[in-house]
């Protein structure tokens, strides 16, 4: 999954239990179970920009001032990704989380199915954090 799609995610799984800690624990686990969800992955910089400025946006315009427990929930589900990033900079960095290693599955679907999947979780994430 994109990268705003998991901080939405794990945004709203910590807001939804107003506990810092248990939206760590769960921002985490948010993250696995949507890789488990098959979905478009982008693999060059343009699009990766594109999704973390937006990511940011959404961060520091929504996500901060919901909360503490959005903002670690938040984190914790979209902490995983930075291995995948330091794995294009650095080519033998280890993928160590399960989706990303190969342990768990991650299944891809084609454009425009595997973007609207990511949108519509958004969205339904997005919603349980303001409403």
């Amino acid at each position: 999954m994109y990268y705003t799609t998991h901080l939405l995610a794990g945004a709203a799984v910590g807001h939804l239990t107003g506990n810092p800690i248990m939206a760590g624990v769960l921002g985490l686990v948010s993250h696995a179970c949507l890789d488990a969800v098959p979905h478009h992955d982008y693999h060059n910089l343009k699009p990766g920009l594109v999704d973390c400025t937006l990511g940011t946006a959404l961060w520091f315009g929504v996500l901060l001032p919901v909360g503490l427990p959005a903002a670690v929930g938040a984190i914790a589900g979209a902490i995983p990704d930075l291995e995948v990033v330091l794995k294009q900079v650095f080519r033998n960095w280890p993928q160590i989380f399960p989706s990303h290693s190969g342990l768990s599955p991650h299944r891809r679907l084609k454009l425009p199915w595997g973007i609207l999947v990511q949108a519509f979780t958004s969205v339904i994430s997005l919603a349980l954090i303001l409403l």
